[in-house]
């Protein structure tokens, strides 16, 4: 499913780090899914792990790195989602404006790749 990469790499230190830590978490934290819902995953504990917010946005950034085709422009949309949430938590996360920058290109480019022209077509009488 996913390329095998550096970033598929970084992507599973950072589950594997956050799946190992102690469960009595005083900071704010957020929900993961590890195979992503639109790419198959499920609500199951086994697919979900607890990240800090800015572990969080990294791990959308590295999905868009470690997926091609349709799954590519699914993890496009779901960084653009991420990056326009505003401050729910306490400690939620406010990606740089390069990194909010990079996250509307990669959807613009999502946008444009699986749009098709509407054809219109006109009958006589």
């Amino acid at each position: 499913m996913y390329l095998d990469n550096k970033y598929t790499k970084w992507y599973n230190s950072i589950i594997e780090t956050a799946k190992s830590r102690i469960n009595n978490i005083d900071e704010y934290m957020e929900n993961h899914h590890i195979v992503p819902r639109s790419l198959g995953g499920d609500n199951k504990k086994e697919n979900l792990v607890l990240l800090t917010p800015k572990e969080h946005f990294i791990c959308h950034v590295l999905l868009t790195k470690m997926t091609t085709g349709n799954q590519y422009y699914k993890m496009c949309y779901a960084l653009s989602m991420i990056s326009n949430v505003k401050r729910i938590g306490k400690g939620r996360y406010t990606p740089t404006s390069r990194l909010y920058d990079y996250s509307k290109k990669l959807q613009k480019e999502a946008i444009a790749a699986s749009w098709t022209p509407v054809r219109v077509i006109v009958t006589g009488k």
